[in-house]
């Protein structure tokens, strides 16, 4: 129960470890593939929000510097339409196991034997981020808008080409 507790102060941001959710339930089973008697496995867990949002997805569950770690290192396969989505499905839940052990294996160096302190910093290191959100949104929005601008000023500019060609 205590790795329970640990998974659902990181997953939720919870500081008590006691506020069970879809999420952290998700989470616990999830991370239970990739353990084998307490020893770190490798194995696929899919998952729906990695494949359709990834880094996006790393970034909303604080974990800025593997999501633009993760980011940087599928650009060059992002030509590949079907295959980063793939990797987001299958390697991002491995990423979260990975940063969740990290994290708790901090918590019990630097807090021996004192479980409220540790799932404090599980919180505070864990859970979400909803001003990705709003970021991401925001940058898309400039994005497409900045494409539609170049578009129409292409459009005018190929316009006024071919009527001075007519001419």
């Amino acid at each position: 129960m205590e790795k329970d507790k640990k998974i659902v102060a990181f997953i939720n941001g919870d500081p008590t470890g006691e506020r069970e959710t879809s999420s952290s339930a998700y989470f616990t089973r999830s991370f239970e593939k990739f353990d084998y008697k307490g020893a770190p496995v490798f194995g696929f867990q899919w998952n729906w929000m990695s494949f359709l949002f990834g880094p996006i997805y790393m970034m909303w569950r604080r974990r800025y510097w593997e999501g633009a770690l993760y980011a940087l290192l599928s650009l060059p396969l992002s030509w590949m339409l079907i295959v980063v989505p793939f990797l987001n499905g299958t390697l991002i839940p491995w990423i979260m196991n990975w940063s969740y052990r990290r994290h708790k294996a901090k918590a019990e160096k630097f807090f021996p034997g004192n479980e409220t302190d540790q799932l404090t910093y599980l919180s505070k290191v864990g859970g979400t981020n909803k001003n990705v959100i709003i970021i991401a949104a925001v940058l898309t929005g400039v994005t497409v808008l900045i494409w539609l601008i170049a578009l129409i000023i292409a459009a005018i500019a190929a316009a006024s080409m071919a009527s001075a060609y007519y001419y």
